[in-house]
């Protein structure tokens, strides 16, 4: 097979293709400097090649299976370097490894050449990485979750360092720490192991991962790196899983001050203080800040032995300046405005922007309303809930869910009317052809499925993804769906062929979220680079690459009036950008945590931002400024929806709550409080006086919005 990759530049969309091919039949590029890797069925040595596990730029990794293997399970993993040099590094590392034994560590069985190439034959690890856990579950995970694989990964780490001389991983990640289906943590990838005695500084480069390496990984800092340069790389995995934000490289701490990296309690204030602090000192960027072994650090964690708050992040000091205030000193001391938790007016600007009585016009009277919502339906599946939509006449609700499942609802009167099963997987969201009369599913099984409305009936099947499909969008005319997941790309099909139309994104940049300005045509991708992409969808042309994130873009929504986008990230900054001519107009700064969700005011001119910093967030976006601030979820809030005529705003949040605020005076009407797991969705009926909310607790209900 030959992976479209130029093995000169690294270009190529990275589909596989068959062994020969001249020219990919994805993207079209030539694949005369393809990665060419083996087939099924290739016999290596004594090994027979099963499944390419993965791929990189110098090597991939195979499910192989000795050719005289007796049971059919006996697999291993066959390492395979196409860079010369690396024969050299599979050697030193197969004869460190290859005599050790613990739970925590791979087998290696032998090293041996084949042709240019070298091969590591070793233990194969079913499951999932921890990078795969962490971008499965979209957010960051429970404190209790990672401790539990914290008390294993310090173990295997201990083991290593206790090793004469002391075995250092040097690239510790979620990628390299393998979670197996029997609860095993298992340490993986030791291309950089290095004894400790060993004096040779390496530089950044094929020396670790910049997020998760220490400064003197770096190679220009005068340090040599110890055991305490695997627990700074341990401290950063934990801070990525306890924040699902990737923590800022070394060199950037050190070349800003003050630090900027934010605590973990900061990012994400489930996480107990000991713990925070604990993940602050092992991620010192001075060695001798950091725990002095695993074990110190294992302690800290479970709070067995305290660590001083002081030892967190903090600013980088020159010779004769005063000690600075840690960050969460500075947060403590910085003036901040305390609001009621039901309503946080900020004061009215000018009258030539965007005012409380701008906002009072919305309604017919500028009497404040009183509603209640009564539960009208309860629906219900065998799993948590993933997505809602109406059906564009509003008669039909259509829930997809974990269970694999795909239900139509009666609205009238709550019954079932269609359960549409196919996928082998969780199903992450549904959505309506603009026409009604077709419906799109896409699922971690990797497929997209076109279901007829009228009887249940699959039309078709579309598969490419290399990974789980998270969202889909509907052309304008209902003839192209764009869907994207988490190989980090947008495919756009046509619907009638089931044909692959284009490619966007690449695999390196990792698209993260999608949006589709229908009545242009044109495609809209956040990466997690913090760069935002416009093609022209129908015929792939790249419009514009808009730069303004300095982390992942986690939300998109354009204005109704196409004149405006907005984009926001993972650090709660949301940028406003013209469609017209490309450039960013302003940023918008108030939020301290990932923006889950936004939406425009029925008028166009009101912005409605949610985050996970459990904060609601009205802007006018005009003129910059934020008009309201709404606080009442006790968890991240997930999602936000308007009635049509703008006088209610639903809001959904992790702490099971639906919050329901009356927009002529931002003023918190009602908490809808029977959901017992987090409410992932809400969406109102064009009356304005249905509102529908999903939930993880397996239930989408229906309550009647009624005026007192």
């Amino acid at each position: 097979m030959i992976i479209c990759r130029d093995q000169r530049n690294g270009n190529g969309c990275g589909a596989t293709n068959a062994t020969g091919a001249l020219r990919c039949q994805t993207c079209g590029m030539s694949l005369r400097y393809g990665l060419e890797l083996h087939d099924p069925g290739t016999v290596v040595g004594n090994y027979t090649i099963i499944r390419v596990i993965g791929h990189g730029g110098f090597g991939a990794v195979y499910l192989s299976k000795h050719v005289q293997a007796e049971q059919s399970s006996d697999y291993v993993a066959l390492k395979q370097t196409l860079d010369p040099n690396g024969i050299r590094s599979f050697y030193r590392e197969f004869e460190v490894l290859q005599h050790l034994h613990s739970p925590h560590l791979p087998r290696y069985d032998e090293m041996f050449e084949d042709g240019d190439n070298g091969y590591l034959v070793m233990e194969f690890i079913p499951g999932q990485s921890l990078s795969d856990i962490l971008t499965r579950h979209r957010g960051p995970l429970l404190e209790s979750q990672v401790l539990g694989y914290a008390l294993q990964i310090c173990d295997g780490l201990e083991f290593l360092h206790q090793q004469k001389p002391p075995l250092l991983h040097r690239d510790i990640k979620p990628a390299n720490i393998r979670f197996t289906p029997d609860g095993l943590i298992k340490l993986v990838d030791f291309g950089l192991i290095k004894q400790a005695d060993q004096t040779t500084r390496s530089t950044i480069r094929g020396a670790g991962s910049m997020p998760y390496a220490p400064l003197e990984q770096y190679g220009s800092s005068g340090q040599h790196t110890d055991q305490r340069s695997d627990i700074y790389s341990l401290g950063a995995t934990f801070y990525h899983l306890l924040t699902a934000i990737e923590p800022l490289s070394a060199g950037t701490r050190i070349s800003t001050s003050p630090d900027p990296l934010q605590s973990v309690q900061a990012l994400n204030p489930h996480v107990s203080s000991h713990v925070s602090h604990a993940i602050a000192t092992a991620m010192s960027l001075f060695q001798q800040e950091r725990f002095a072994d695993t074990f110190s650090f294992k302690q800290a964690l479970l709070g067995i032995v305290a660590v001083k708050p002081s030892s967190g992040p903090r600013t980088t000091t020159k010779l004769g300046d005063s000690e600075p205030l840690s960050v969460e000193a500075e947060a403590q001391n910085s003036p901040r405005r305390q609001y009621d938790a039901h309503v946080l007016p900020t004061t009215a600007p000018s009258s030539a922007s965007l005012s409380n009585a701008s906002l009072s016009s919305t309604s017919s009277s500028n009497q404040s309303l009183a509603v209640q919502a009564r539960l009208f339906r309860s629906l219900g599946h065998m799993d948590a809930i993933t997505s809602i939509v109406y059906s564009p006449d509003e008669q039909t609700l259509v829930s997809a869910s974990r269970d694999h499942t795909v239900r139509l609802w009666r609205v009238s009167d709550g019954r079932l009317v269609r359960t549409l099963r196919g996928h082998t997987q969780q199903v992450n969201r549904v959505v309506y052809s603009p026409d009604g009369l077709t419906l799109a599913s896409v699922s971690d099984d990797m497929s997209i499925r076109i279901w007829q409305v009228a009887d249940g009936r699959l039309q078709g099947v579309l598969e490419g993804h290399r990974d789980s499909v998270n969202d889909a969008r509907y052309s304008q005319d209902g003839q192209l769906l764009a869907t994207t997941g988490i190989d980090g790309t947008i495919r756009l099909w046509q619907i009638a062929s089931g044909d692959l139309l284009h490619v966007f994104g690449h695999p390196d940049s990792m698209v993260t979220c999608m949006a589709y300005h229908a009545p242009s045509d044109v495609l809209i991708g956040g990466d997690r680079d913090g760069l935002v992409h416009l093609w022209q969808a129908r015929d792939g042309q790249v419009l514009a690459t808009l730069k303004g994130h300095q982390q992942p873009v986690t939300a998109l929504v354009s204005a109704p009036d196409g004149t405006t986008l907005v984009s926001g990230d993972a650090v709660g900054s949301i940028c406003v950008w013209s469609l017209e001519s490309y450039q960013l107009q302003r940023t918008l700064e108030g939020h301290s945590q990932a923006i889950t969700s936004m939406v425009y005011h029925p008028d166009g001119q009101l912005l409605t931002s949610v985050s996970q910093d459990q904060t609601v967030r009205l802007w006018d976006v005009v003129h910059g400024q934020q008009m309201y601030w709404l606080q009442g979820h006790t968890d991240a809030v997930q999602h936000v929806a308007y009635t049509p005529d703008g006088q209610i705003l639903a809001t959904a949040s992790s702490d099971t709550h639906v919050c329901l605020w009356d927009m002529t005076d931002a003023r918190l009407l009602h908490t809808i409080e029977e959901h017992t797991g987090p409410v992932v969705q809400v969406l109102f009926a064009a009356s304005g006086r249905l509102l529908a909310s999903a939930s993880t607790d397996g239930t989408t209900r229906l309550w009647r919005i009624e005026h007192e």
